[in-house]
């Protein structure tokens, strides 16, 4: 579920494709692709060079930026994040981002951002980090 999965679902329909979904961990996905395991993979990915290389981009359906989310009275600025952990979806484009904000002290990683969410709103974990459309969706749904 989520928003790219409604988008390709829509997108199928205008295609007049079958769209099978087979969900996967984040970090296997474009080695799948290129294993010939799927036809294309629908996920946000930032177009890196490195990824450039093993895999070909449509042109982007969104852009996003850095997303922070905390509990209440958390911290959302780079200076109340000194000395906390940022945790994000392990192998996206934002962990050396994170890495790169002076005074963030770990930048630890979850299989997804549900996971993520699910120990933030337990108060396990300081802050969240995603990309908008995604923290929007989830954030929505989340009751």
């Amino acid at each position: 579920m989520g928003f790219e999965v409604d988008l390709g679902d829509a997108l199928g329909k205008a295609l007049g494709l079958k769209v099978e979904w087979v969900a996967q961990p984040f970090d296997n996905l474009l080695i799948s692709l290129n294993q010939g395991r799927f036809d294309a993979v629908m996920a946000s990915h930032a177009i890196t060079p490195t990824r450039q290389k093993a895999v070909d981009f449509l042109p982007p359906h969104y852009c996003s930026t850095v997303n922070i989310v905390a509990r209440s009275g958390g911290p959302l600025t780079r200076q109340a994040l000194a000395g906390k952990t940022v945790d994000t979806q392990v192998g996206t484009a934002q962990i050396p981002v994170l890495s790169a904000i002076p005074g963030i002290k770990e930048v630890p990683t979850y299989p997804n951002d549900q996971t993520i969410l699910s120990a933030l709103l337990a108060g396990r974990v300081d802050a969240w980090s995603s990309n908008g459309p995604v923290v929007a969706y989830m954030l929505k749904t989340a009751g």
